[in-house]
Formats: C-alpha cells, structure tokens, sequence
C-alpha cells in the first residue's frame, strides 16, 4: 500500500510540465470511469462475486461426496502414473 502512495507523488522539485507525474491523472480517469460506469449500469446487475463450495443451492448425498473423493483420487493416481511413465522414458 506505502508504494502505491509513493507512485503518485512527483518525482522531482520543482514541478513543471516537463517533469510532471502523471499517473495521479491516470488514476483518476480509471476512478472516474468505474464510478460512472457502476452509477449508470452495474449497481442494477451487479450482485457481487458467487460464494462456491457451499450449500445454499443442493448440497451433497454421502454417496455422491464419496463418489467424487473416489473420483478425485484415481485422477490423483492415474497423474502420478504417468509423470512416473513419463521419468522413465527419459
């Protein structure tokens, strides 16, 4: 955060057109840019980032989780196969 501040100070004293840092202005035209843009359209469809890995929607049978750690772990053992397949034929 202390280095985003110091990227908006001048570089150098006194401050004339020649030596001006410009990157408050740039900063200020995204700023402005997402305001606008939030005012006129997003704060009408924008409801914020999905929450995933929880139950608000169906949650999991015990079947079904066992059945996708069963899943997850012979594709865990079918990669390390074939990385050591793959060591091999070097």
């Amino acid at each position: 955060m202390f280095i985003s501040v110091l990227f908006l100070l001048p570089t150098a004293f006194p401050i004339s057109g020649t030596n001006f840092n410009y990157t408050p202005v740039a900063f200020l035209v995204v700023l402005g840019g997402t305001t606008i843009w939030w005012v006129v359209s997003a704060n009408r469809w924008f409801k914020g980032p999905k929450v995933q890995g929880t139950a608000e929607g169906a949650v999991f049978s015990r079947e079904e989780m066992g059945a996708l750690l069963d899943l997850a772990a012979k594709g865990i053992r079918d990669l390390v196969q074939a990385q050591r397949d793959a060591l091999e034929r070097r």
